[in-house]
């Protein structure tokens, strides 16, 4: 489903000072797996997400989604597959603080055309219930919890029934118990075919997951320990 090959991602913060956040990477993640991408801070593991989800392109190399070449696609054509494909759920949620839960999960399904206020009200309340929220959702953003906030992000993440979740530090925000609650919920959208990647700095979250890639400097490895 996804193939990277040789991908090289090269920033330039000053005309003189050249950094490359990724050195060459390989990667290939079959449809329906879980996986996760392990790393400390700094490591490239933001910036490998960024070209999975279509949100950067690479500086060399490519990127192949469902065997279609995403360098060579037109900018429209990547907005598609982004708001189609790709669901996110991000560290710090990313919600609208003063929006309801349903408000915030309803959001995707403005940019998909045709698609009546009716029907997308009916499928965000899906999504919310998916996610176990359904008495949430005509609370604001900011009175949830942590907790809360999260599977509110994990329901906007698959209002579009996306075949694939990228999930940026989804736990690092939450306690341990919460944690693994979310992580139960990205597991049980696993087992219905969704393709899941975490990104993580721990450890305990990555061996949830059924395979884990270490990434260091730049490079990638599958951890086989």
């Amino acid at each position: 489903m996804i193939e990277l090959k040789n991908i090289v991602k090269t920033y330039y913060p000053q005309k003189s000072t050249e950094v490359k956040a990724l050195k060459g990477v390989d990667l290939k993640i079959e449809k329906g797996e879980m996986v996760a991408i392990m790393g400390v801070s700094g490591s490239g593991k933001s910036t490998l997400l960024h070209i999975l989800g279509c949100l950067s392109k690479p500086t060399d190399g490519k990127y192949f989604l469902d065997g279609e070449d995403m360098n060579e696609a037109k900018r429209k054509q990547v907005y598609k597959i982004r708001n189609e494909k790709i669901g996110f759920i991000f560290q710090d949620y990313g919600l609208i603080e003063d929006k309801s839960v349903l408000e915030n999960v309803m959001y995707p399904l403005a940019f998909s055309k045709n698609v009546k206020f009716l029907k997308m009200k009916k499928t965000a309340q899906k999504a919310i219930a998916d996610v176990g929220i359904s008495e949430l959702a005509r609370k604001k953003a900011s009175k949830l919890s942590g907790g809360q906030k999260q599977r509110a992000a994990a329901a906007r993440a698959i209002v579009n029934d996306p075949d694939i979740i990228l999930a940026d530090e989804p736990t690092a925000a939450l306690d341990s118990k919460t944690a693994d609650e979310v992580m139960a919920l990205l597991k049980r959208l696993n087992e219905k075919g969704k393709t899941i990647i975490v990104v993580t700095h721990d450890k305990r979250i990555a061996d949830m997951c059924q395979k884990t890639y270490v990434i260091t400097d730049g490079c990638i490895k599958e951890d086989t320990q």
